[in-house]
């Protein structure tokens, strides 16, 4: 199976979008930090599932997002 290969444009833009260290970024990937050094310097494209994950990790993804069920157990313990 072929995998779309995620540009250096489209990680450094979603990089610029999400004003994070490259720790931060490495603690939320379960990543290396070496490894996000070479993604924000084009040497190597992060995997595809990385990227959607970071995508929706930060509020990026075109068409995905990630709902806070935390709120809404708090919403109804307060109503109880």
């Amino acid at each position: 199976m072929a995998t779309e290969k995620v540009s250096a444009e489209d990680w450094q833009q979603a990089r610029r979008q999400a004003p994070m260290t490259q720790l931060e970024v490495a603690k939320l990937l379960y990543c290396s930090i070496d490894s996000v050094r070479s993604w924000d310097g084009g040497r190597n494209p992060i995997g595809r599932g990385l990227f959607n994950y970071f995508l929706l990790m930060t509020g990026q993804h075109p068409t995905q997002q990630i709902q806070d069920k935390s709120r809404t157990i708090s919403q109804k313990i307060r109503s109880v």
